[in-house]
């Protein structure tokens, strides 16, 4: 196998994360917290605790350059400080560029793996070749239209949403092609599609705003919080484990 980094010929490849293990480590909190996965067909405890590797896309290399960009943006979601009374959250101190290049480089490593679910649910198709340069700094990521990155804040008086990862799911939105997912703390929707979002959408952007902005959400009313306790069969118990979910 030859590494997929952009003009990397290396074949000496390594285990590469999908979603870095810093995100991993940040839901854990400490090392005696046990990272819970859970699926469709119930909870167990995750393994490895560190995340899900694929050991044929990546050299060392190649993935330490993008774990650049994951770095800063486990930094983001650990120093991010919610405000209980705003609708609308915004954060100039970001580098909004940085953290949307951050999620198109986890979106195209699932694209390109072959371990798992993530070969049959995140395809970049014409796209991957375009995201990869821009992912490695070879273009700029305003010259690939079709991504356009929308993040929410969640928000709950009960459960502990910093500690959630639910990895990405596929599905339509405004009729255009998107992956979601959560990611301590936030809910991030990814359009990957050609045509474009109606212009109420315009200040949500945040790879073409260069803002990092976007809304408050109630955790409690999305569709990923009726799925984790349906999974956990939790009732009234408050969500507060470190959770890597599958859906």
């Amino acid at each position: 196998m030859t590494c997929r980094g952009h003009n990397c010929s290396n074949t000496k490849l390594i285990g590469a994360h999908i979603i870095p293990r810093g995100f991993a480590n940040l839901i854990r909190a400490d090392r005696n917290s046990e990272l819970l996965k859970v699926a469709d067909d119930g909870v167990s405890k995750a393994f490895p605790q560190l995340g899900e590797t694929d050991g044929n896309i990546l050299c060392a290399d190649c993935d330490g350059l993008l774990g650049k960009n994951d770095g800063y943006a486990v930094d983001v979601c650990r120093k991010f400080k919610a405000d209980d009374r705003a609708n609308l959250f915004e954060d100039k101190s970001v580098e909004a560029e940085r953290f949307s290049k951050f999620i198109l480089s986890l979106l195209w490593r699932a694209s390109i793996s072959k371990r798992g679910r993530y070969c049959q649910v995140v395809t970049f198709g014409p796209y991957e070749r375009v995201a990869r340069e821009i992912i490695f700094g070879a273009r700029p990521i305003s010259e690939m239209r079709a991504f356009k990155l929308i993040v929410s804040r969640l928000r709950s008086r009960r459960h502990d949403v910093d500690r959630i990862i639910i990895e990405p799911v596929r599905f339509k939105f405004e009729k255009l092609n998107v992956y979601s997912f959560l990611l301590a703390g936030f809910r991030v929707l990814a359009v990957l599609d050609g045509r474009e979002l109606g212009p109420e959408f315009d200040a949500l952007i945040m790879n073409r705003t260069n803002v990092f902005r976007g809304t408050y959400l109630e955790f409690e009313t999305l569709p990923e919080f009726k799925w984790l306790l349906s999974a956990f069969a939790a009732n009234e118990k408050p969500l507060k484990k470190p959770v890597l979910a599958d859906r």
